[in-house]
């Protein structure tokens, strides 16, 4: 009968236009099969197609008919077509949808929630922003959208949970701090940070307690200038159960970059009552000095005075954290104890902080128990332990590998006479050379020093050592399956193989430098003819340093695939020593180019033409290196983000980009901007 009068209407209402009586049929909003008829419109077929297909019309003004006709519905279906078209290519259909949609409310929210993964451009972000004029009441909408398996839609997400103060917006958001994108766990940070001062504190405290470290910096970043003792004490704790030194230091890093006072905290904690909390503090405070010596000396060599001038300061900043009434306390108990382990990081900790300290008694000292305590693993008898020592690890195999590569530390250290200029022999003055507006203006000028040949060969012995016991397999396989901290002992031990494999490259590095020149670099005469301006002798001595760059760099790749061990299924590898290694190659790459630009002109050449081929020929011999090293710069900040792993390694790629291209790093933050917690960085030089 409904379809009988449908037709007799659409007859009449024909008849009446024939007859001039009417000059259109007014359009219907539903005909016998649903809404799927319009009688007024452009286009061909515009009066007899539905009104969803109506809706992908080329003509504008087809489309904008279709969205008016559909503004009203509230199912599903209508409400995510309307959604759709929040990316239309006109104006006018893209307001017209918007309006209709906010009419809607939170009806609308599951379709606008849905439009958040949509690949069409403008849809996510018009579909954000009515989401957020929607307010709390889209929050249980948003839920699987902050659960999406793309990335960009959890940031979305959270973004706008991030808006609301409602609780369970709060346990939404520190349930996204445990994302694996970095980009999802800093969106989290601003709307957390709100919470602070309501129930939700406790949530993050525990949350704080019991964190991995992809989930700490932005814990430490929510938490960390909270003038709160809750916030110290739990932190504070964090050092005790944190075993790996450089995830430490990295706690440190966080921590005083939320809030610089806390590195007075940290030093306090030294007399911490918690010994195990006493022993990460003095590790993180250790590794934070010599990080930072090694960077103001690696920044002094390469003339970078950003660089230099901020870890000068860091380093400051740590001496008076030392200086404190409480921490010269600590620091005094801590160098009578009868662990030489524990003795020499004291020494070595004051020394890289411009303290006074017996460091060559310390290291003395603790190489004498390293012998020992290898002595005593190799021949199967229990460690030797100093009356009132703290209890020994668990001994076997992963216990070697670290004692190995301890003992090939000191050795090597030994083995160069003047302190090493971030793990480079080299001594460095400097001299006066004028004065700018009354200051004195100086340039450096340093020379490779030779290291004593017999302590360089008994660090190598003993990094071989650490790596061959890491690679028999003895590591993984002799610790049972049932030891409670088999994971930890494993991941320790394959960190010290990989610095010991690293340490390897190190040898060759140097190897390879110290008959070399760098710019302002003054070196001994290597022994041979020197170049001259004959070209094919100029090559044959490249391709003779090239031989030895092609080790190094080997030797440091080693670093990032030899040392792996499988561990719950997945192969896991150091990712410390994964980035140092990238960074290493970066300056071997950085270093030959100059050394390459700076071969001396040949004597006796005349000026002119042939002093202009051979400045061409180096120039073209240098740059694949320079190329070369801001390829591997680049990877190295693409891991340590990736990672969100900030060490010094990470400063030494950013300023060597900055050396070698300084475009390329200007590029790179344009695209990669900093999402998450960092130690603050110097601007690299220009």
């Amino acid at each position: 009968m409904r379809k009988d009068r449908f037709i007799v209407g659409s007859f009449l209402c024909g008849a009446m236009v024939a007859m001039g009586a009417m000059t259109a049929c007014p359009p219907k909003s539903e005909g016998p099969d649903g809404p799927a008829r319009q009688t007024t419109g452009a286009g061909p077929g515009a009066s007899t197609r539905p009104v969803w297909e109506r809706l992908d019309d080329q003509d504008p003004q087809v489309r904008l008919a279709a969205v008016r006709e559909i503004e009203a519905d509230r199912s599903e279906r209508a409400l995510t077509a309307l959604a759709a078209r929040l990316g239309d290519g006109q104006a006018e259909v893209r307001k017209a949808a918007e309006e209709a949609l906010a009419r809607h409310g939170a009806t609308a929210a599951p379709a606008l929630v849905q439009a958040l993964s949509s690949t069409s451009p403008g849809v996510p972000d018009q579909a954000a922003r009515l989401i957020g004029r929607i307010g709390p009441s889209a929050l249980e909408a948003l839920r699987p959208a902050a659960a999406h398996r793309q990335p960009d839609v959890r940031r979305r997400a959270v973004e706008l949970i991030g808006q609301w103060k409602e609780p369970a917006a709060a346990e939404l958001l520190l349930g996204a701090l445990g994302d694996s994108s970095d980009a999802v766990r800093a969106a989290a940070i601003p709307g957390l940070r709100a919470h602070r001062a309501g129930p939700a504190l406790d949530r993050m405290l525990e949350a704080l307690r019991l964190s991995w470290f992809g989930r700490l910096h932005s814990l430490i970043a929510v938490l960390g200038d909270l003038q709160d003792p809750r916030v110290a004490a739990t932190a504070i704790e964090k050092f005790g159960s944190t075993t790996n030194t450089f995830s430490l230091h990295e706690l440190l890093s966080m921590l005083v970059a939320a809030d610089p006072a806390w590195m007075d905290r940290v030093a306090e904690a030294l007399g911490h009552a918690n010994e195990l909390v006493r022993s990460g503090v003095l590790r993180a405070l250790r590794y934070d000095a010599k990080s930072l010596h090694r960077l103001q000396s690696l920044a002094s060599l390469m003339e970078d005075e950003p660089l230099e001038t901020w870890a000068k300061a860091e380093r400051s900043r740590i001496g008076a954290a030392l200086r404190s009434e409480k921490a010269k306390q600590a620091l005094a108990q801590l160098q009578k104890s009868v662990d030489t382990e524990t003795r020499h990081a004291v020494a070595e900790l004051l020394v890289a902080a411009d303290e006074k300290a017996d460091l060559g008694r310390a290291e003395r000292d603790h190489l004498k128990s390293l012998e020992r305590a290898i002595a005593a693993i190799s021949r199967g008898k229990p460690r030797p332990a100093a009356k009132g020592a703290p209890p020994a690890p668990a001994e076997g195999p992963d216990q070697l590998v670290i004692l190995y590569a301890q003992l090939g530390e000191l050795r090597w250290g030994q083995s160069c006479p003047v302190p090493q200029v971030h793990g480079l022999c080299v001594a460095t003055t400097r001299t006066t050379i004028g004065k700018d507006k009354g200051a004195s203006v100086t340039k450096a000028a340093s020379s490779f020093v030779a290291r004593r040949p017999a302590m360089v060969k008994q660090a190598k012995a003993a990094y071989e050592q650490a790596v061959k016991t890491w690679q028999d397999g003895a590591v993984v396989e002799k610790i049972p399956a049932s030891a409670p901290d088999r994971v930890r002992r494993i991941a320790r031990a394959r960190h010290y193989a990989a610095w010991a494999q690293f340490q390897l490259g190190e040898i060759q590095l140097d190897e390879l430098l110290r008959p070399s020149a760098m710019p302002g670099v003054r070196v001994e005469k290597p022994k041979g003819a020197a170049p001259t301006a004959q070209t094919k002798q100029l090559e044959a001595w490249l391709d003779a340093k090239r031989k030895q760059l092609d080790q190094a760099v080997q030797s440091y790749g080693q670093a990032l695939d030899k040392v792996k061990a499988t561990i719950g299924g997945k192969e896991r590898r150091s990712d410390f020593w994964s980035v140092a290694a990238v960074a290493r190659k970066g300056q071997l790459f950085e270093l030959f180019s100059r050394l390459v630009s700076s071969i001396p002109m040949p004597k006796g050449l005349p000026e002119g033409e042939a002093q202009k081929h051979v400045e061409a020929f180096k120039t073209a011999q240098a740059l694949p290196f320079r190329q070369s090293a801001a390829k591997e710069y680049l990877g190295c900040l693409g891991e340590t983000d990736k990672l969100l792993r900030f060490w010094e390694w990470g400063l030494v790629c950013e300023s060597g980009l900055g050396r070698v291209a300084p475009d390329r790093l200007g590029a790179w933050r344009q695209t990669n901007p900093f999402r998450g917690i960092r130690a603050p960085r110097p601007a690299p030089k220009q």
